[in-house]
């Protein structure tokens, strides 16, 4: 089909009578006509109950398990902060964006080897927007919008592969064979004359194949439709593999469902049951849109923000009027456990924020070595003051007796032989405990 494309605007500041000049490109993206992936199926439609409550849960009792894992620090392993983590048989992928790094550890903690290829050469990136492991090649996959490209690498030594030009801004990626990806893409065409946006393109899941290190778009899997409702409105930037099926999961911003991608079709496979704290569908109309922005201005819609997926369970957090619910869903007899506050002590606050990534078996979160020790130091504190005449051999029994064993603050005995405060973040497995929270 034929885009049309809207050139970067430039407006003439002071001038007030000088009005934005729109210049238009024809661009042939590809011809989608024969589509094979447009119909959306209900049969295996869940529904995921939701309530905004007031809830505070105390933290020693969220989570039946927790493992933790320190990542080996040295010069060359050493990062700043985990922007995304991926997990393969052997690896631990993390994406750092502040120091622009691809770091890859196995899955005891011990550093293998990085990826640092800043510049504008043909092995390097600019800026990492994601990362994606493919599994069908044995490769680290860095997505640099800047340039439209994905680099390439080897996910057992890092060296340079490949490079995939697609020529389009995109949000997330997936590769789902041999040569097809995924992708969720903004609404910008790149090549070496312009940098232009594409009109009615919005945000998309698109399927694309690869011929010659370029990317064919071949599908849609949303078709793009003016008045198409919440359904495409605007996708979010979850792109995930379902632990079970190996299929991709996706949601939508404002959208109230959890989509599975197959191989010729798009399910409805969870739908979010928000009750009072729907959204209106009537938001979603053409005429209504102004609406929805300003009810979304003002908090009042309701936002599924991220998902995670393991073998048992699915984890969704989502806001509403300012309140931020985190839920996870028992697949086994459908099942919702909720909870919006904690003290968020254990784990030294990790689990105040949602998982950075999951495993089969476990939602991952990040803990900060500072907060261990800030903690730590507390605790410390606490014991002098209560006890000034316990000894080293008292106070770690208080430790093991008390903070450990009742408030399952495990996390303090890192601080005595397995991390400094200036060490690498932790890894902290976390499977949910049903049995704690109503």
């Amino acid at each position: 089909m034929n885009i049309r494309v809207i050139s970067i605007l430039f407006i003439l500041l002071g001038c007030a009578s000088e009005k934005q000049q729109n210049v238009f490109y024809d661009v042939e993206l590809n011809n989608l006509a024969t589509n094979a992936y447009s119909n959306i199926l209900a049969d295996t439609l869940k529904r995921i109950s939701i309530r905004f409550e007031s809830d505070k849960t105390p933290s020693n009792e969220l989570f039946s398990s927790i493992d933790y894992l320190p990542l080996e620090t040295t010069s060359e392993s050493f990062f700043g902060t985990i922007d995304q983590i991926e997990f393969t048989d052997t690896q631990i992928i993390i994406l750092d964006k502040k120091t622009k790094g691809v770091y890859v550890f196995d899955r005891e903690g011990a550093f293998l080897f990085k990826i640092v290829a800043v510049g504008d050469g043909p092995t390097e990136y600019r800026i990492p927007k994601s990362i994606a492991y493919n599994a069908f090649h044995e490769r680290i996959e860095v997505l640099d919008n800047t340039r439209g490209i994905i680099q390439r690498y080897s996910a057992v030594n890092g060296t340079y592969m490949s490079t995939l030009d697609f020529g389009m801004g995109i949000r997330r990626f997936m590769p789902v064979d041999e040569n097809e990806y995924l992708l969720v893409v903004d609404s910008y065409l790149f090549n070496n004359e312009r940098y232009a946006q594409v009109h009615g393109l919005s945000r998309q899941l698109l399927l694309g194949e690869e011929e010659d290190n370029k990317l064919k778009i071949i599908s849609q899997h949303v078709d793009y439709r003016t008045n198409s409702g919440a359904l495409n409105f605007s996708v979010n930037q979850n792109l995930r593999a379902d632990r079970v099926s190996g299929r991709p999961l996706v949601n939508f911003t404002f959208n109230d469902t959890i989509y599975e991608v197959g191989s010729q079709e798009v399910k409805r496979k969870y739908l979010l049951d928000f009750g009072e704290f729907s959204n209106k569908e009537e938001w979603f109309l053409e005429e209504n849109l102004n609406t929805l922005f300003k009810k979304h201005k003002t908090l009042e819609t309701t936002l599924p923000t991220f998902i995670w997926d393991t073998v048992d369970y699915l984890y969704v957090n989502s806001t509403s009027r300012g309140i931020n619910m985190k839920c996870f869903y028992r697949k086994a007899d459908g099942t919702t456990k909720c909870y919006q506050n904690s003290d968020f002590n254990q784990a030294a606050g990790a689990f105040g924020l949602w998982p950075k990534g999951s495993t089969e078996n476990s939602f991952v979160y990040v803990m900060e070595p500072q907060e261990v020790f800030r903690l730590n130091n507390i605790v410390l504190t606490r014991i002098n003051t209560l006890y000034p005449e316990a000894s080293e051999t008292d106070i770690e029994t208080i430790i093991d007796t008390f903070y450990v064993a009742k408030e399952k603050w495990e996390f303090l005995k890192l601080a005595e032989t397995a991390i400094q405060e200036d060490s690498n973040p932790v890894l902290v497995f976390a499977k949910p405990n049903f049995d704690a929270y109503n």
